[in-house]
């Protein structure tokens, strides 16, 4: 690694292989923490180039414990860090997805900078996420929906974890979380914390063979399409990456109130989501949690265009298969945690 430090104190990128064997070796028994942290910090204040992060997600998949899942799975999962605590959007629209005939292994985790990340969410929900891999695999076969416990998912991160933690900064590994998803898909809506990594995560993506990727950042400062203000989208769809903006007037809706979507606690994440569903809610919440369902029914090939997919996720909700999906997965979850 002492060679891959002396390219990096001078400011020299890194090769996707040299990227890979990097992160690797960081998330190894064998790694040293002091260089480790060296690598870490001196790569983040070089700038993470698209063959260096390609290089890092390469690495991490190829150390997590993955599952079995259709070719056409797909994923909803973002990479956080806007500090923006709304309800958990991304969960919300990868159970109306899936109802609406998606097939959906959402990839998620706790939250260290909001008030509650996908885990939290779904644990007030009801549902156990704390299933064996087997029953992961099971739950997807089942329902066409499965959750992805990033922690279950990843256990040599307990070697890169307490480095991350002592270092006190962000790092690549910030950025990694949605581009491992341990179903290996490879059709994903992924929000990001500004509008510079749109286009960059979906070269990225590009460049380890994805399918079909929206990676969305809203004016508003959320990790997700929005409906209280335009959306920046850099779409990869056969082969190619176009960046275009997309206002709520352009989806149908008007524009909402960021206000309206704020939460303090995981349960109230899970009310909104309950109200969304049995059709108590029909303002912000509703709205934008349609656009990306709309957009995880775009990536999924279901729909062409997200005008369709707000259609077809709204009809979806209204006809209580959201509802359905959401009793299924908790029933499923919880039988499986019993018997075990």
């Amino acid at each position: 690694m002492r060679e891959l430090l002396q390219k990096l104190l001078t400011a020299e990128e890194l090769s996707f292989e040299e990227a890979r064997e990097m992160i690797l070796w960081i998330m190894s028994e064998d790694a040293v923490s002091v260089q480790a942290a060296a690598l870490l910090a001196l790569l983040q204040a070089k700038g993470v180039t698209v063959e260096e992060m390609a290089g890092a997600a390469l690495a991490m998949r190829e150390r997590a414990s993955a599952i079995a899942a259709p070719k056409n799975a797909i994923d909803t999962c973002s990479t956080g860090g806007n500090g923006i605590s709304t309800f958990n959007i991304s969960t919300c629209a990868a159970i109306i997805a899936a109802a609406a005939g998606a097939v959906v292994a959402k990839h998620g985790n706790r939250s260290n900078t909001r008030k509650s990340g996908s885990a939290e969410a779904l644990e007030a929900l009801g549902v156990n996420i704390s299933l064996e891999l087997k029953e992961v695999e099971s739950c997807l076969k089942a329902l066409d929906i499965c959750f992805c416990y990033a922690i279950n998912h990843h256990p040599a991160m307990r070697f890169a974890g307490p480095i991350r933690k002592d270092l006190g900064i962000p790092t690549i590994f910030n950025l990694l979380g949605p581009l491992t998803n341990p179903a290996a898909a490879r059709s994903q809506l992924i929000g990001v914390p500004n509008k510079e990594l749109t286009l960059k995560i979906a070269q990225v993506l590009k460049r380890l063979g994805s399918n079909r990727v929206l990676v969305v950042h809203g004016d508003d400062g959320l990790c997700e399409l929005t409906v209280t203000a335009p959306t920046h989208v850099a779409e990869l769809r056969d082969g190619k990456i176009r960046e275009y903006d997309v206002t709520p007037d352009e989806l149908g809706f008007k524009q909402g109130n960021l206000a309206d979507i704020g939460i303090d606690s995981p349960e109230e994440s899970a009310k909104i989501i309950e109200r969304i569903f049995s059709g108590a809610d029909t303002g912000t919440a509703r709205d934008i949690a349609l656009v990306n369902a709309a957009g995880a029914l775009v990536v999924s090939g279901l729909v062409d265009e997200l005008r369709e997919g707000v259609e077809l996720a709204a009809k979806t909700v209204d006809s209580g298969k959201a509802e359905e999906k959401l009793k299924n997965l908790i029933k499923f979850s919880q039988a499986n945690h019993q018997q075990a």
